[in-house]
């Protein structure tokens, strides 16, 4: 794994040689590898809109292969590419809502029930 690893970098980085993102300059191997340079950690807490408990199992999605549930505590955290701007949050029962990211690393939210009928 280690000399994948290594290729993998050494490849990028004779390829690219320097990258600039967001007027920060990359051009070392581990700046290469780190997961941070293209993604952005989220986490906050989900509860019922109308009584302020935390909903376990809630889903947090930006795309179907980016998602995490809810924990006991209604608390989550996930890794969301640079490229997606807004994040989904559903639940069996609850209105769904989409959520702009706009910079912030901590969204709490709270979920509507659906009306009975």
């Amino acid at each position: 794994m280690g000399n994948l690893k290594f290729i993998l970098a050494f490849a990028l980085f004779i390829t690219v040689g320097s990258i600039k993102a967001n007027s920060f300059k990359v051009s070392t191997l581990n700046d290469l590898l780190e997961p941070n340079l293209f993604c952005q950690q989220i986490s906050g807490v989900i509860t019922d809109c109308s009584t302020g408990e935390p909903i376990v199992g809630a889903s947090i999605y930006a795309s179907s292969s980016v998602a995490t549930q809810t924990n006991e505590f209604g608390s989550y955290s996930l890794c969301v590419p640079l490229v997606f701007k807004e994040i989904f949050i559903t639940y069996i029962g609850y209105q769904k809502i989409k959520v702009n990211i706009n910079g912030r690393t901590v969204i709490d939210e709270c979920l509507t029930p659906e009306d009975v009928m």
